[in-house]
């Protein structure tokens, strides 16, 4: 979150960085004053938590916003989705006869041509996009989710999250000893695009 985060004290914005203290606890505090400082580890689980329970939704790859350079993987999926159902039904007609082996393996040989051409398409754009590498080639299990966020690095995790939305942390009310996800506020980046108005609070 260091540098990804932004400050939600009297509507600051300025980035977060990363604070050590002096028995190496980590916190983030807000690089432009220290008028807001937050346990960091809670902030980052609850952020990975919402990122992962997007992203594990069938219509993930639509939380993205300008992938690749302009590259639409939400779109790609759908094609890649229709493609197979194309593969499965000619497959289908031939087993019932409705097609000859010469026009079965022409039309599977097309559709698996185009097959192909989408999954290099979204290939390119998982090399380029952190936040399009987790969700290329469709919706994926939890579990492979998981291993896939596991596998990035701090810096690649903050890329991937700020490619997602915007993270605004708050300062919590005195007195308060727990943490309490109500003072992170997320809100994707693809609503702030399309011009949506307000912000959204998620809640796990």
């Amino acid at each position: 979150g260091s540098g990804v985060y932004r400050c939600g004290r009297d509507g600051c914005g300025a980035p977060m960085k990363t604070h050590y203290d002096k028995h190496r606890k980590r916190s983030y505090r807000c690089k432009a004053a220290a008028h807001l400082v937050r346990r960091a580890d809670p902030i980052d689980d609850l952020v990975t938590a919402w990122i992962l329970e997007r992203l594990s939704q069938p219509d993930a790859a639509d939380v993205l916003v300008d992938p690749a350079a302009g590259v639409d993987v939400a779109d790609l999926n759908r094609r890649r989705e229709a493609l197979v159902r194309t593969k499965d039904e000619v497959r289908a007609m031939f087993r019932e006869g409705l097609l000859d082996p010469t026009e079965a393996r022409r039309d599977l040989a097309v559709v698996v041509d185009r097959i192909a051409d989408v999954d290099r398409r979204l290939a390119d754009a998982a090399r380029t996009s952190p936040a399009a590498a987790l969700v290329a080639a469709g919706s994926v299990s939890p579990e492979e989710l998981m291993r896939r966020w596991e596998a990035m690095t701090p810096a690649v995790k903050g890329q991937a999250i700020d490619e997602l939305a915007t993270i605004t942390v708050l300062p919590c009310p005195n007195g308060l000893r727990r943490f309490d996800p109500t003072y992170v506020r997320l809100r994707w980046r693809r609503d702030e695009d399309d011009g949506s108005q307000g912000t959204k609070f998620v809640d796990m």
